[in-house]
């Protein structure tokens, strides 16, 4: 991938060689580095879509566990 602001689609590949998957890739800007999702959606836009959601959930679970100074979850 070039650079930032950039975005990068295969929309068939395969893991291990034997299970066909989509991999997208995203360089967003201020970021170090691009970020690589692999997964069976039907479109490689929603597969980071689906990530940063998930991202966010594990952030909230991050987050209240620190301000209710849990070691376990």
């Amino acid at each position: 991938m070039a650079g930032q602001g950039k975005t990068k689609h295969i929309r068939k590949a395969y893991y291990r060689g034997e299970v066909e998957v989509k991999v997208a890739g995203v360089w967003e800007k201020g970021q170090n580095e691009p970020l690589w999702v692999m997964g069976n959606s039907p479109s490689c836009e929603r597969l980071i879509e689906v990530y940063q959601e998930r991202m966010k959930l594990e952030q909230g679970f991050r987050d209240n566990k620190s301000l209710l100074n849990l070691k376990r979850l």
